[in-house]
């Protein structure tokens, strides 16, 4: 396996948006109601996806060239951590995990910041993330439980 890390650009949006999306459709999907699916399915639209890139920094994981997880990090708030869902348990994750904590770290960040899905959490927390407390993330006109997690870097 041959990963590679580099930094998203707009023309990688039509492929963040499917992997996003196939991710959402294939793991979370379980835990949402109809309404909640549909704010996630527009915010990771491709125009949403675009924006997204334009206002946050983002990361794309390749696999021998194809995209396999992405994530972006405004400040020290990682945000849209996704690995494609045929591709969960495979280390890639733990990779670009490593990969932006390295890069938070040349930032002079002192820790980072995220909002952990019911799915993420395990992962967050083997990699060393600590529950602060839950919370209610909104994406359009819904309400999501998630779970506020830190790691000092």
């Amino acid at each position: 396996m041959e990963l590679k890390i580099r930094k998203a650009k707009i023309s990688d949006a039509v492929k963040i948006s499917r992997l996003i999306l196939g991710t959402i459709e294939n793991i979370n999907k379980l835990n949402y109601t109809k309404h909640q699916m549909a704010s996630w399915r527009k915010k990771y639209s491709l125009d949403g996806v675009k924006d997204l890139i334009k206002r946050k920094k983002w990361f794309c994981a390749l696999e021998n060239k194809l995209l396999v997880a992405v994530c972006s990090i405004n400040k020290e708030v990682l945000a849209s951590f996704y690995v494609k869902y045929n591709k969960v348990g495979k280390g890639i994750g733990k990779f670009l995990l490593n990969y932006i904590e390295d890069y938070a770290r040349k930032k002079r960040m002192k820790k980072l910041v995220l909002y952990s899905t019911k799915e993420g959490h395990g992962f967050y927390k083997k990699m060393g993330y600590k529950a602060v407390r839950k919370v209610k993330i909104k994406v359009g006109n819904s309400l999501f439980p998630e779970t506020k997690m830190e790691k000092k870097l």
